[in-house]
Protein backbone atom coordinates (compact mmCIF):
# COMPACT_ATOMS: atom_id res chain seq x y z
CA UNK A 1 0.00 0.00 0.00
CA UNK A 2 1.04 3.29 -1.08
CA UNK A 3 1.87 5.90 1.92
CA UNK A 4 1.16 8.93 -0.56
CA UNK A 5 -1.37 11.63 0.92
CA UNK A 6 -4.58 10.51 -1.28
CA UNK A 7 -5.09 14.31 -2.22
CA UNK A 8 -1.45 13.92 -3.95
CA UNK A 9 -2.96 13.90 -7.68
CA UNK A 10 -5.60 16.07 -7.21
CA UNK A 11 -6.23 18.37 -9.44
CA UNK A 12 -5.26 22.25 -8.23
CA UNK A 13 -7.78 24.82 -7.85
CA UNK A 14 -7.23 26.46 -11.29
CA UNK A 15 -7.34 23.12 -13.58
CA UNK A 16 -10.42 22.13 -11.42
CA UNK A 17 -11.96 24.87 -12.82
CA UNK A 18 -10.85 25.09 -15.80
CA UNK A 19 -12.06 21.33 -16.50
CA UNK A 20 -15.52 22.84 -15.23
CA UNK A 21 -15.80 25.61 -17.05
CA UNK A 22 -14.86 23.52 -20.29
CA UNK A 23 -17.41 20.97 -19.61
CA UNK A 24 -19.91 23.57 -19.32
CA UNK A 25 -22.26 24.46 -22.42
CA UNK A 26 -24.17 27.59 -20.90
CA UNK A 27 -27.71 27.23 -21.97
CA UNK A 28 -27.86 30.67 -23.77
CA UNK A 29 -24.51 30.60 -25.75
CA UNK A 30 -24.85 32.73 -28.83
CA UNK A 31 -22.03 31.00 -30.37
CA UNK A 32 -23.35 27.48 -30.11
CA UNK A 33 -26.29 28.54 -32.07
CA UNK A 34 -27.17 27.83 -36.19
CA UNK A 35 -27.06 30.22 -38.01
CA UNK A 36 -31.05 29.84 -38.72
CA UNK A 37 -31.60 30.13 -34.81
CA UNK A 38 -34.19 32.38 -33.48
CA UNK A 39 -32.10 35.15 -32.40
CA UNK A 40 -35.20 36.90 -30.78
CA UNK A 41 -36.11 34.20 -28.56
CA UNK A 42 -32.45 33.77 -27.65
CA UNK A 43 -32.60 37.37 -26.43
CA UNK A 44 -36.05 36.86 -25.06
CA UNK A 45 -34.89 33.88 -22.88
CA UNK A 46 -31.81 34.84 -21.69
CA UNK A 47 -32.86 38.22 -20.72
CA UNK A 48 -35.77 36.16 -18.81
CA UNK A 49 -33.25 33.78 -17.23
CA UNK A 50 -31.05 36.65 -16.24
CA UNK A 51 -33.55 38.58 -14.69
CA UNK A 52 -34.27 35.59 -12.43
CA UNK A 53 -30.79 34.77 -11.67
CA UNK A 54 -30.25 38.40 -10.69
CA UNK A 55 -32.96 38.55 -8.24
CA UNK A 56 -35.39 40.97 -10.38
CA UNK A 57 -37.99 38.65 -11.01
CA UNK A 58 -39.45 38.86 -7.58
CA UNK A 59 -39.55 42.50 -6.79
CA UNK A 60 -42.68 43.74 -5.77
CA UNK A 61 -43.79 47.07 -7.70
CA UNK A 62 -42.88 50.86 -5.94
CA UNK A 63 -43.76 53.86 -6.28
CA UNK A 64 -40.31 55.79 -7.03
CA UNK A 65 -41.85 58.65 -4.62
CA UNK A 66 -38.74 60.92 -6.37
CA UNK A 67 -38.18 63.48 -3.57
CA UNK A 68 -35.49 66.30 -4.33
CA UNK A 69 -33.63 67.53 -1.23
CA UNK A 70 -31.80 70.25 -2.15
CA UNK A 71 -31.03 72.32 -5.68
CA UNK A 72 -28.36 75.01 -6.41
CA UNK A 73 -26.52 76.39 -8.87
CA UNK A 74 -23.06 76.22 -9.57
CA UNK A 75 -20.45 77.37 -12.53
CA UNK A 76 -23.36 77.09 -14.96
CA UNK A 77 -24.69 73.59 -13.59
CA UNK A 78 -27.96 73.14 -11.73
CA UNK A 79 -27.02 69.89 -8.98
CA UNK A 80 -29.89 68.16 -7.66
CA UNK A 81 -29.88 65.83 -4.68
CA UNK A 82 -33.03 63.59 -4.83
CA UNK A 83 -33.86 60.61 -3.06
CA UNK A 84 -36.38 57.61 -4.72
CA UNK A 85 -37.40 53.63 -4.08
CA UNK A 86 -36.10 51.76 -6.20
CA UNK A 87 -38.12 48.64 -4.74
CA UNK A 88 -40.18 48.74 -1.62
CA UNK A 89 -38.87 49.89 1.38
CA UNK A 90 -35.13 50.68 -0.41
CA UNK A 91 -34.54 54.34 -0.42
CA UNK A 92 -31.55 55.25 -3.15
CA UNK A 93 -29.86 58.71 -2.57
CA UNK A 94 -28.62 60.06 -5.91
CA UNK A 95 -27.34 63.53 -7.43
CA UNK A 96 -28.49 64.69 -11.16
CA UNK A 97 -26.93 67.45 -12.64
CA UNK A 98 -28.41 69.61 -15.71
CA UNK A 99 -25.91 71.84 -17.68
CA UNK A 100 -27.08 75.27 -18.31
CA UNK A 101 -28.94 75.60 -21.69
CA UNK A 102 -31.41 76.48 -23.84
CA UNK A 103 -31.32 73.49 -25.74
CA UNK A 104 -33.44 71.23 -24.28
CA UNK A 105 -34.04 68.12 -23.86
CA UNK A 106 -30.41 66.87 -24.05
CA UNK A 107 -29.37 63.20 -23.78
CA UNK A 108 -28.17 62.13 -20.29
CA UNK A 109 -25.58 59.48 -18.78
CA UNK A 110 -26.23 57.63 -15.86
CA UNK A 111 -22.72 57.14 -14.27
CA UNK A 112 -22.57 54.15 -11.95
CA UNK A 113 -20.20 54.01 -9.30
CA UNK A 114 -17.57 51.88 -8.73
CA UNK A 115 -18.01 49.63 -5.07
CA UNK A 116 -18.28 51.37 -1.88
CA UNK A 117 -17.46 54.71 -4.07
CA UNK A 118 -20.46 56.30 -4.25
CA UNK A 119 -21.88 59.47 -6.22
CA UNK A 120 -19.32 61.59 -4.28
CA UNK A 121 -16.55 59.37 -5.30
CA UNK A 122 -17.62 59.04 -9.56
CA UNK A 123 -17.35 63.16 -9.41
CA UNK A 124 -13.51 62.47 -8.82
CA UNK A 125 -12.21 65.96 -8.15
CA UNK A 126 -11.18 68.83 -9.72
CA UNK A 127 -15.08 68.85 -10.81
CA UNK A 128 -14.70 72.06 -11.69
CA UNK A 129 -11.19 72.65 -12.93
CA UNK A 130 -10.23 74.24 -15.72
CA UNK A 131 -11.32 72.55 -19.19
CA UNK A 132 -7.53 71.70 -20.01
CA UNK A 133 -7.45 70.25 -16.20
CA UNK A 134 -5.46 66.99 -17.36
CA UNK A 135 -7.16 65.34 -14.45
CA UNK A 136 -10.78 66.82 -15.48
CA UNK A 137 -13.09 64.51 -13.94
CA UNK A 138 -15.61 62.37 -16.53
CA UNK A 139 -18.39 64.32 -14.84
CA UNK A 140 -17.47 67.75 -15.66
CA UNK A 141 -16.31 66.28 -19.22
CA UNK A 142 -19.85 65.29 -20.12
CA UNK A 143 -21.50 68.33 -18.73
CA UNK A 144 -19.39 70.37 -21.05
CA UNK A 145 -20.63 68.72 -23.66
CA UNK A 146 -24.35 69.61 -22.42
CA UNK A 147 -24.91 66.10 -21.47
CA UNK A 148 -27.50 65.70 -18.40
CA UNK A 149 -25.15 62.84 -15.76
CA UNK A 150 -26.83 61.07 -13.27
CA UNK A 151 -25.09 59.19 -10.28
CA UNK A 152 -26.47 56.81 -8.04
CA UNK A 153 -25.76 55.59 -4.41
CA UNK A 154 -26.20 51.97 -5.37
CA UNK A 155 -26.05 49.45 -2.17
CA UNK A 156 -23.47 49.28 0.08
CA UNK A 157 -21.87 52.62 -1.62
CA UNK A 158 -21.71 56.68 -0.81
CA UNK A 159 -24.48 57.50 2.16
CA UNK A 160 -25.51 53.83 1.70
CA UNK A 161 -21.94 52.90 2.68
CA UNK A 162 -22.05 49.07 4.23
CA UNK A 163 -19.65 45.88 3.94
CA UNK A 164 -20.20 44.46 0.76
CA UNK A 165 -19.10 40.41 2.31
CA UNK A 166 -22.54 40.72 4.25
CA UNK A 167 -24.36 41.74 1.90
CA UNK A 168 -23.43 39.00 -0.58
CA UNK A 169 -24.27 36.58 1.94
CA UNK A 170 -27.25 37.72 3.49
CA UNK A 171 -28.92 38.30 -0.34
CA UNK A 172 -27.67 34.82 -1.19
CA UNK A 173 -29.30 32.77 0.73
CA UNK A 174 -32.70 35.42 -0.76
CA UNK A 175 -31.73 34.71 -4.12
CA UNK A 176 -30.28 38.15 -4.25
CA UNK A 177 -26.97 38.99 -5.03
CA UNK A 178 -25.60 42.43 -4.55
CA UNK A 179 -25.13 42.70 -8.54
CA UNK A 180 -28.78 42.28 -8.72
CA UNK A 181 -29.51 44.76 -5.85
CA UNK A 182 -27.65 46.76 -7.82
CA UNK A 183 -29.04 46.55 -11.34
CA UNK A 184 -32.66 47.24 -9.63
CA UNK A 185 -31.45 50.71 -7.99
CA UNK A 186 -29.82 51.89 -11.81
CA UNK A 187 -33.16 50.88 -13.46
CA UNK A 188 -35.47 52.52 -11.63
CA UNK A 189 -33.43 55.63 -12.00
CA UNK A 190 -33.64 54.64 -15.90
CA UNK A 191 -37.02 55.31 -14.83
CA UNK A 192 -37.05 58.48 -13.53
CA UNK A 193 -34.98 59.96 -16.31
CA UNK A 194 -37.41 58.59 -19.27
CA UNK A 195 -40.15 60.87 -17.77
CA UNK A 196 -37.98 63.84 -17.23
CA UNK A 197 -39.53 66.88 -19.61
CA UNK A 198 -34.91 68.31 -19.53
CA UNK A 199 -33.95 64.20 -20.61
CA UNK A 200 -34.31 63.03 -23.93
CA UNK A 201 -35.42 59.85 -23.56
CA UNK A 202 -34.44 58.51 -26.92
CA UNK A 203 -31.19 59.24 -26.17
CA UNK A 204 -30.13 57.25 -22.48
CA UNK A 205 -26.43 56.22 -21.80
CA UNK A 206 -24.75 54.39 -19.15
CA UNK A 207 -21.02 53.97 -18.27
CA UNK A 208 -18.40 52.58 -15.33
CA UNK A 209 -15.89 51.03 -14.43
CA UNK A 210 -15.16 47.62 -12.36
CA UNK A 211 -17.83 47.04 -10.44
CA UNK A 212 -19.81 50.29 -11.86
CA UNK A 213 -18.80 48.59 -15.28
CA UNK A 214 -20.12 45.29 -14.38
CA UNK A 215 -24.00 47.70 -13.42
CA UNK A 216 -23.64 49.39 -16.73
CA UNK A 217 -23.17 46.13 -18.69
CA UNK A 218 -25.93 44.17 -16.89
CA UNK A 219 -28.36 47.15 -16.91
CA UNK A 220 -27.74 47.88 -20.72
CA UNK A 221 -28.33 44.05 -21.26
CA UNK A 222 -31.90 44.00 -19.78
CA UNK A 223 -33.34 47.49 -20.66
CA UNK A 224 -33.74 48.47 -24.34
CA UNK A 225 -34.31 52.02 -23.44
CA UNK A 226 -30.36 52.36 -22.44
CA UNK A 227 -29.42 53.39 -26.19
CA UNK A 228 -25.20 53.86 -25.67
CA UNK A 229 -22.98 51.69 -22.84
CA UNK A 230 -18.96 52.23 -21.92
CA UNK A 231 -18.03 49.74 -19.43
CA UNK A 232 -14.93 49.13 -18.35
CA UNK A 233 -13.08 46.40 -16.92
CA UNK A 234 -15.36 43.19 -17.60
CA UNK A 235 -14.06 42.26 -20.64
CA UNK A 236 -13.28 39.00 -19.98
CA UNK A 237 -14.36 35.51 -20.35
CA UNK A 238 -15.88 33.77 -16.97
CA UNK A 239 -13.46 31.07 -17.39
CA UNK A 240 -10.57 33.32 -17.43
CA UNK A 241 -11.65 35.50 -14.30
CA UNK A 242 -12.33 32.89 -12.27
CA UNK A 243 -8.95 30.96 -13.14
CA UNK A 244 -7.06 34.53 -12.63
CA UNK A 245 -8.70 34.46 -9.25
CA UNK A 246 -7.63 30.43 -8.38
CA UNK A 247 -4.59 31.72 -9.33
CA UNK A 248 -4.20 34.12 -7.16
CA UNK A 249 -4.12 36.71 -9.63
CA UNK A 250 -6.90 38.64 -8.31
CA UNK A 251 -5.82 41.43 -5.22
CA UNK A 252 -8.58 39.81 -2.79
CA UNK A 253 -11.51 37.68 -2.66
CA UNK A 254 -13.36 40.89 -1.83
CA UNK A 255 -12.51 42.43 -5.10
CA UNK A 256 -14.97 40.08 -6.83
CA UNK A 257 -17.42 38.94 -4.16
CA UNK A 258 -19.79 41.08 -4.96
CA UNK A 259 -20.45 40.26 -8.55
CA UNK A 260 -20.92 36.79 -8.08
CA UNK A 261 -24.17 35.52 -9.36
CA UNK A 262 -24.82 31.95 -8.29
CA UNK A 263 -25.07 29.43 -11.58
CA UNK A 264 -24.60 32.56 -14.12
CA UNK A 265 -21.78 30.37 -15.89
CA UNK A 266 -24.17 27.75 -16.31
CA UNK A 267 -26.79 30.22 -18.12
CA UNK A 268 -24.32 32.82 -20.43
CA UNK A 269 -20.78 33.75 -20.57
CA UNK A 270 -20.11 37.83 -20.45
CA UNK A 271 -19.57 38.00 -24.41
CA UNK A 272 -23.35 36.31 -24.37
CA UNK A 273 -24.30 39.02 -21.61
CA UNK A 274 -22.59 41.79 -23.84
CA UNK A 275 -24.69 40.84 -27.17
CA UNK A 276 -27.61 41.29 -25.04
CA UNK A 277 -26.72 45.08 -25.59
CA UNK A 278 -26.74 44.64 -29.81
CA UNK A 279 -26.92 46.57 -31.83
CA UNK A 280 -26.58 49.60 -30.20
CA UNK A 281 -23.43 51.15 -29.84
CA UNK A 282 -20.92 49.45 -26.62
CA UNK A 283 -17.87 50.70 -25.72
CA UNK A 284 -15.72 48.08 -23.76
CA UNK A 285 -12.25 49.46 -22.15
CA UNK A 286 -9.89 47.42 -20.95
CA UNK A 287 -6.88 48.34 -19.14
CA UNK A 288 -3.29 46.18 -20.00
CA UNK A 289 -2.10 44.94 -16.59
CA UNK A 290 -6.04 44.00 -15.60
CA UNK A 291 -5.32 41.07 -13.22
CA UNK A 292 -8.61 39.48 -13.87
CA UNK A 293 -7.53 38.73 -17.11
CA UNK A 294 -4.96 38.72 -19.42
CA UNK A 295 -4.95 41.17 -22.39
CA UNK A 296 -4.98 38.35 -24.69
CA UNK A 297 -7.74 36.23 -23.02
CA UNK A 298 -9.31 40.16 -23.28
CA UNK A 299 -8.95 40.20 -27.01
CA UNK A 300 -10.41 36.95 -27.58
CA UNK A 301 -13.59 38.04 -25.93
CA UNK A 302 -13.74 41.33 -27.82
CA UNK A 303 -13.52 39.25 -30.97
CA UNK A 304 -16.32 37.07 -29.71
CA UNK A 305 -18.86 39.80 -28.89
CA UNK A 306 -17.97 41.55 -32.14
CA UNK A 307 -18.66 38.12 -33.91
CA UNK A 308 -22.08 38.00 -31.86
CA UNK A 309 -22.94 41.76 -32.31
CA UNK A 310 -22.61 41.34 -36.34
CA UNK A 311 -25.22 38.32 -36.03
CA UNK A 312 -27.83 40.61 -34.43
CA UNK A 313 -27.30 43.84 -37.04
CA UNK A 314 -24.99 45.17 -34.86
CA UNK A 315 -21.94 45.27 -37.47
CA UNK A 316 -19.66 48.14 -36.37
CA UNK A 317 -21.53 49.58 -33.00
CA UNK A 318 -19.26 47.29 -30.67
CA UNK A 319 -15.61 48.84 -29.98
CA UNK A 320 -13.08 47.72 -27.42
CA UNK A 321 -10.26 50.16 -26.60
CA UNK A 322 -7.02 48.57 -24.81
CA UNK A 323 -5.58 51.34 -22.43
CA UNK A 324 -2.46 51.62 -20.03
CA UNK A 325 -4.42 52.37 -17.25
CA UNK A 326 -7.61 53.50 -15.68
CA UNK A 327 -7.43 57.18 -15.38
CA UNK A 328 -7.63 60.64 -17.75
CA UNK A 329 -7.52 58.32 -20.81
CA UNK A 330 -10.69 56.17 -20.22
CA UNK A 331 -12.25 59.68 -19.37
CA UNK A 332 -11.61 61.37 -22.20
CA UNK A 333 -12.54 57.44 -24.45
CA UNK A 334 -15.96 57.54 -22.73
CA UNK A 335 -16.17 60.95 -23.35
CA UNK A 336 -15.97 60.96 -27.07
CA UNK A 337 -17.66 57.28 -27.52
CA UNK A 338 -20.44 58.83 -25.26
CA UNK A 339 -20.73 62.40 -27.46
CA UNK A 340 -20.30 60.76 -31.02
CA UNK A 341 -23.51 58.10 -30.61
CA UNK A 342 -25.76 60.11 -28.48
CA UNK A 343 -25.76 62.48 -31.14
CA UNK A 344 -25.71 60.46 -34.17
CA UNK A 345 -29.36 60.61 -35.44
CA UNK A 346 -30.16 56.72 -35.65
CA UNK A 347 -29.81 56.77 -31.63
Amino acid sequence: MSDSPPFLHSLSPEDWLLAQFRALRPKWSLSRLGQEADLEAWREGLVADLRIALGLDCIEPADPDLKLLDRRGDDGVTVERVVYNSEPGVAVPALILLPHTLDLPQPAVILCPEAGAGKSGALLEPLWGERDEPDRSLVRRLLDENLIVAIPDVACSGERAAPAGPQLALGGWLGRPLLGRWVSDVLRLVDILDERQEVDSKRLAIAGVGAGGAIALHGMGLDRRLRVGVVGGQLAAHADRAIALAAGRWRELADCQHLTVLGLAALADAPDIACLCAPQPLLMLHTEQDPACSIDAARDCAATIREGYARLQGKGMFEAQFLPEVASRFHEATREFLVRHLRAQYV
